[in-house]
Parts: structure tokens; C-alpha cells; sequence
């Protein structure tokens, strides 16, 4: 969907190959899905952090609460909604 709109994607699936993109990319906007558990969303986004100035979307389900680390969070259950944020997320970084 994000492919379609006109964004670069770039996916990491499991723990060490997200830390690896933090370490070796250069991101506007990092998106955490809500199946990552708390603490590697936690670490992910310190990694984040410490190496760009990326904003980071938390995908949160609806009973988990914001992920106050990360600037932004949603729930991902719309993805008209979801994509509508992504944009105006990264409208604000000047894409």
C-alpha cells in the first residue's frame, strides 16, 4: 500500500535484521508493527534514535495503550486512516 503511494520501503522481519536497517539505513519514518513485543519496540527505537532523526510509528493495538518512547502510534486497524498518517507524518519532514 505505503509501494503504491509512491514511498520507499524498506522491511526488516525479526529483531537482529530491524537492528541491522537502524544501523545501515537512512529513514524518515520508521514503523514498528504491534506484533513486535514492548521491550524490542523499546530497543528498536533507541537504535533509532541514537542514529537518525527518524520519527517512529508504533503500531499499537487498541487494549496496549501509546508507546510514549515513540512520537507517533496508532492503531492499525484502518488502513485508509494508517496511510493518511503516514503522509501527514511524513509531510512534516519535507517530502
Amino acid at each position: 500500500m505505503l509501494s503504491r503511494e509512491g514511498f520507499e520501503i524498506e522491511s526488516a522481519v525479526g529483531f537482529s535484521a530491524a537492528v541491522h536497517a537502524c544501523e545501515n539505513g537512512k529513514f524518515d519514518l520508521v514503523i514498528l508493527g504491534h506484533s513486535i513485543p514492548t521491550a524490542d519496540q523499546t530497543f528498536i527505537i533507541k537504535q533509532v534514535k541514537a542514529l537518525s532523526d527518524a520519527s517512529v510509528l508504533a503500531l499499537r493495538r487498541p487494549h496496549d495503550g501509546p508507546l510514549e518512547i515513540a512520537e507517533h502510534n496508532l492503531d492499525p486497524g484502518d488502513p485508509e486512516r494508517f496511510l493518511s498518517y503516514v503522509k501527514q507524518i511524513t509531510s512534516h519532514k519535507g517530502n
